[in-house]
């Protein structure tokens, strides 16, 4: 009995160890099977992001130029291309970068405190009239000093030289235009830079600044609209003193003009219309008249007759009432010499009668 049992026990545990044999073999099939399937699903996410990453890259690059703009691009830093209006391709960042240029913009530079002074209000009266560090200013051909402000008015007109060749565009631009101001000013007096050749004394000025950024290079790498003075003055010590000069010759201008139209008025009531044209003839006869010249002189005053019979005003007044005196004094002339031919051929013929009249 007990050796039965024993066998028993030793069969079932035998079954019961094959039963778990093949599940563990029918487990490890179900989780292979599991496994491969998740090595499926990974490389089909996988996939999708390759192609969504490839695509992001193709777009991405993608840009879009407007038509007042140039691109530059640079690969790994260095010049690759430049790219005019329109759509363009290039590698994402960090491989290639795109720099946009607006070629068309008007761009401006003010200098407006180098040169100039320091506000003068009621607690901060002007300094006394010597170089100063607090006040800007240039220094004339005549040892005065002015005060000036300037604005110049350039675009771009290469992107490549005006982003890879120069750190500070402004800076540069801002440096060789104070050079050129203050060389320019030494050409002129004050009256002149502040007064009477202020146009001169800015072309100067504009004339130098080109010349200056030819030489450094960059003639052809800004195209300048304008070199403009906005403003300039003298000292503040000695601007009422300039007011009262410009006040003076504005009322000798005036009397002058005055004078002038006086004169022409003058002239054209005495002439008419020719009068200038009978001046002028007049002092041709004068001129020739003194200096000997006779047959020269004969044909002036032929001319200057004939324009007396084309005047008006007051000229032609006088000739014409002259001429009338003339014919009445002929008239009366001519009528005398009759009565005394007849009156001598009387006598003639009789010398005794003695012929009066009362």
């Amino acid at each position: 009995m007990t050796g039965k049992l024993i066998r028993k026990i030793n069969k079932g545990i035998t079954m019961a160890e094959e039963k778990r044999k093949i599940d563990a073999v029918k487990g490890k099939g179900e989780a292979q099977k599991a496994l491969e399937s998740a090595f499926a699903t990974s490389f089909r996410v996988l996939k999708f992001l390759m192609y969504a990453v490839v695509i992001w890259l193709l777009f991405s690059g993608v840009f879009q130029v407007q038509q007042n703009q140039k691109a530059i691009v640079l690969r790994f830093g260095k010049l690759k291309a430049v790219y005019g209006p329109g759509f363009h391709f290039a590698l994402p960042y960090p491989i290639d970068s795109v720099e946009k240029v607006n070629v068309e913009e008007l761009k401006t530079i003010e200098i407006d405190k180098t040169f100039w002074h320091r506000e003068v209000t009621a607690g901060n009266p002007p300094m006394p009239l010597i170089p100063s560090l607090e006040n800007g200013y240039t220094l004339t051909s005549d040892a005065n000093i002015i005060h000036s402000k300037w604005v110049l008015r350039y675009k771009i007109n290469d992107p490549v030289k005006y982003l890879l060749d120069i750190g500070n565009p402004d800076a540069l631009l801002l440096n060789i235009l104070n050079n050129a101001i203050i060389e320019g000013s030494s050409e002129f007096t004050v009256d002149e830079a502040t007064r009477n050749n202020i146009q001169d004394f800015r072309q100067v000025v504009e004339r130098v600044f080109l010349k200056k950024l030819d030489i450094a290079g960059h003639a052809d790498t800004f195209a300048v609209q304008a070199v403009n003075i906005s403003a300039v003055k003298p000292p503040l010590q000695t601007e009422e003193a300039f007011a009262a000069v410009i006040n003076a010759e504005q009322e000798r201008d005036r009397k002058l003009s005055d004078a002038r139209g006086e004169a022409n008025r003058i002239r054209n009531e005495a002439g008419g219309a020719v009068a200038q044209l009978l001046v002028e003839a007049i002092d041709r006869y004068i001129g020739f008249y003194k200096s000997g010249e006779t047959d020269k002189a004969l044909e002036a005053q032929k001319e200057v007759n004939a324009l007396l019979e084309q005047s008006g005003g007051a000229a032609s007044k006088i000739i014409s009432e002259a001429e009338a005196y003339r014919k009445m004094v002929v008239t009366e002339a001519s009528s005398d010499a009759v009565r005394i031919t007849e009156l001598s051929k009387q006598y003639k013929e009789n010398p005794k009668i003695l012929l009066t009249e009362k």
